[in-house]
């Protein structure tokens, strides 16, 4: 028994005995590392310093750190590089023979061999970026002490985060390397499976999801792929992509940053959430890499070496992978005959790999029969994946229980709902879910609607969709991103051209939200920051700088007006709105009048606050139907009332100008002009004036006169841009701009009266012509 103990504890100890002596054999490959990473952070750190000070002095044409830059890139690139060559120094001996007998004749058992051999290639390849790491930081903290860098310093907590993605990275990378050695038998065959499987398997993420998005195409983008842990935490390359959307998504706008001025908005930021659930999930995948590396490793034999692939499954599967890749990518080019020409690519490819592996031409009629195995079962994937609508993947919404953020992005209502909106709300996330749910019903269950959304344009290209019933007209429509951050971190996306109606209540949700009034109102009052004597608004001034405040006012014609303040009332201004959003439910909003915008905000009746601050300034805040009139005489905007939904008819006004004749206002032959019709909708939302109708110039020969003026002005004090979920009668259009006429009691009778105090005049010869009939005569041809 005595005997038994002492032989266990002597193979204990040569665990240690092979640590330290395989750690030796790495000293050179060490120290070449640490000179890499000395040569890569600290230079880094070094560069940042001295930029910050030339930025400090009003430098910006000195060109001194470009050398020293291009030298840390090609370290960090070598030293990167040392993940390929560290686990083919340590375990050299699974595909060179003459040393295989010495290694395994040691007195080891696998696991005290496998798991010295791979710690001490860790050590090797990893510690001197954390002494690299270190040194920089020391070098970043002497450099404030000479150079002013608060800002930087201050993200200290943020770029050792982010200096733990590239460990991570690191460590995946020599992982995966060291998983690949294991399969392979010879030295060629080690430096393919290392490329090929930390390449294979981002690729194979990303092209199997861009699969399922060109087969469903309904709701699915390939944004979802960068926003994932299945790509990010299981190959360097998706940690890669982690980092760069790290950077872009969290580091450099963790701090809104807007006209030179830099202040925290409190706005959420998904890859909060993301971090920490990456960082366990690549740990994990890590351990389970390294788990089946080992039972792999286990299993191997000395006599194993020199042979060609000791797992030809293995082999087969990473071939496999690159035949999906080349079929996959020539599909999504859609040239004709690239199913064809990706076959032959990846026969030749098949046939030399195969030459290799078998060390010539022997039993080569087997080659023939894997690869068309492996062609057929590839093409099967991809045509299930066709077949099942993309695996379902379309009609997949998580639940609310699951969802922690909802991220909302819609174009065409300008920069305040265009931007990345975070929100916490539980009451946005089923708007957004029950939004989602009605979009999916209305694409497979279209029968049990009025329209069908597939029937109209919903996309970038403008295409008709066949089985159009009216292909001339198109939908009021807007399109909607919608990402779920769910409570484990993950990352959903949904984007879609949707009815302008089933925006209604998401966005006056989203609008009377606590904190997206908070971010919005604090945004307007840093944007109006300005310093005497400074005119360029890039330049910065931050609140204890400022001298006063100018804030910008658009009615609802687009005419603006800048009202200057001092920054305590200018502040007194944006928390006195951020107040009335708070305090006004999705209701109100929607019930309110529409009176002006403060930048992106709205200012309707139901802000009280901000109303009793505009009336204590002398602020004016709404403008009647006759000053209305009088800004259309400044400008010479054509102008079109378009009842809906049956018929349009022209309105055009140009007061006390004489045009050239340089457009006719009948169409000449060589004169291309047209109007885009749309399907006007039960009901619609909308809150932008710019809606990108198209709109041409009729007059520079004709002029139109008003009968009644006052019916005019009662119709522009009636228009308005914010349509929350009513029916419209008319569209009037003021050049670019677009306002509504809702169907509410009298607006009918308002419209034809306005109708009916038009007529047509010749600038040289006075005749008068009916708009009515102008209109069928032109909009016949």
């Amino acid at each position: 028994m005595t005997a038994a103990t002492t032989s266990e504890n002597k193979k204990k100890g040569f665990f240690s005995v092979r640590f330290r002596s395989k750690f030796s054999e790495d000293m050179k490959l060490f120290i070449t590392n640490i000179v890499f990473q000395l040569l890569c952070l600290p230079v880094f750190a070094g560069i940042l310093i001295w930029e910050t000070h030339l930025q400090n002095n009003q430098i910006f044409d000195r060109t001194d750190s470009i050398p020293f830059a291009i030298i840390a890139v090609i370290a960090l690139f070598l030293s990167i590089g040392m993940g390929f060559v560290v686990p083919m120094v340590n375990f050299r001996y699974l595909y060179n023979k003459s040393i295989v007998d010495m290694n395994y004749s040691l007195p080891l058992n696998n696991r005290q061999r496998f798991f010295a051999d791979y710690s001490s290639g860790l050590i090797t390849y990893v510690v001197p970026f954390l002494i690299g790491g270190i040194v920089a930081l020391i070098v970043l903290l002497i450099g404030s002490c000479c150079v002013e860098m608060d800002y930087l310093m201050d993200r200290i907590h943020d770029m050792i985060r982010i200096f733990f993605i590239m460990i991570i990275g690191l460590i995946l990378l020599y992982t995966i390397s060291v998983f690949a050695i294991t399969f392979a038998g010879s030295t060629f065959e080690a430096l393919f499976s290392i490329a090929a499987v930390n390449v294979m398997i981002p690729l194979f993420i990303y092209l199997t999801w861009g699969n399922i998005v060109e087969a469903a195409h309904f709701g699915l983008t390939e944004k979802s792929v960068t926003e994932n842990f299945t790509f990010f935490t299981t190959s360097p390359i998706g940690v890669l992509g982690f980092f760069i959307t790290y950077i872009d998504e969290y580091f450099v706008p963790h701090d809104y940053y807007t006209h030179g001025r830099d202040y925290n908005l409190t706005k959420y930021s998904f890859m909060d959430s993301m971090y920490f659930s990456f960082m366990i999930r690549s740990l994990i995948v890590v351990a389970v890499i390294i788990v089946i590396t080992f039972l792999l490793y286990k299993h191997r034999k000395a006599e194993d070496v020199s042979k060609p692939y000791v797992y030809k499954a293995f082999y087969y599967i990473i071939m496999s992978a690159a035949i999906y890749s080349i079929i996959t990518i020539m599909k999504m080019t859609a040239i004709e005959s690239g199913l064809i020409a990706a076959l032959i690519i990846s026969g030749i490819l098949w046939f030399v790999m195969e030459v290799i592996r078998r060390r010539g031409f022997r039993r080569f009629w087997t080659a023939i029969i894997s690869f068309a195995a492996a062609s057929a079962a590839v093409i099967g994937i991809i045509k299930v994946i066709e077949l099942t609508d993309g695996l379902g993947r379309p009609k997949y919404i998580p639940s609310a229980s699951l969802v922690s953020d909802v991220e909302v992005e819609i174009w065409g209502y300008g920069d305040i709902m265009n931007g990345k909106t975070i929100l916490h709300d539980k009451q946005i996330i089923n708007d957004a879910i029950k939004l989602n749910k009605e979009m999916i019903d209305r694409h497979y269950k279209p029968e049990k609607y009025s329209y069908d959304i597939s029937d109209y344009r919903l996309s970038h290209d403008g295409e008709v969709y066949n089985g159009t019933k009216r292909m001339n007209y198109d939908i009021d429509s807007q399109q909607i991103r919608l990402t779920y951050y769910t409570k484990s971190g993950s990352a959903i996306v949904r984007q879609y051209y949707v009815p302008s109606e089933m925006l209604t209540d998401i966005c006056c949700d989203i609008y009377t939200n606590k904190e997206f009034a908070e971010n919005e109102t604090k945004e307007i009052y840093y944007n109006s920051l300005r310093c005497e004597g400074i005119i360029n608004e890039d330049v910065s001034c931050d609140i204890m700088n400022a001298d006063y405040c100018d804030f910008s006012f658009n009615d609802k014609l687009g005419v603006s007006k800048n009202i200057e303040l001092s920054p305590e009332e200018g502040k007194e201004l944006t928390e006195a709105l951020c107040r009335d959003y708070v305090a006004m439910t999705a209701e109100e909003f929607k019930n309110a009048e529409f009176y002006c915008y403060i930048e992106e905000m709205m200012i309707n009746s139901a802000c009280h606050e901000t109303l009793s601050f505009f009336e204590e300034h002398d602020i004016e805040y709404k403008m009647t139907g006759e000053e209305l009139l009088d800004e259309i005489d400044t400008y010479s905007s054509p102008v079109t009332v378009s009842p809906a939904p049956e018929y349009v008819f022209p309105l055009m006004y140009f007061k006390d100008y004489n045009y050239p004749d340089d457009y006719s206002f009948d169409y000449s032959d060589d004169f291309d002009s047209f109007s885009d019709e749309c399907i006007k909708l039960d009901s619609i939302f909308n809150m932008e004036l710019y809606r990108g109708r198209s709109y041409s110039h009729y007059g520079k020969k004709k002029h139109f006169e008003f009968t009644d003026t006052n019916a005019v002005e009662r119709l522009l004090e009636a228009a308005t841009p914010l349509v929350t979920g009513e029916k419209v009668l008319a569209e009037v259009q003021i050049g670019s701009i677009t306002l509504f006429i809702t169907e509410r009691t009298g607006n009918d009778m308002m419209i034809e009266k306005a109708r009916d105090s038009i007529k047509i005049v010749d600038n040289k010869t006075g005749e008068e012509f009916d708009p009515d009939l102008y209109y069928e005569q032109s909009y016949s041809k």
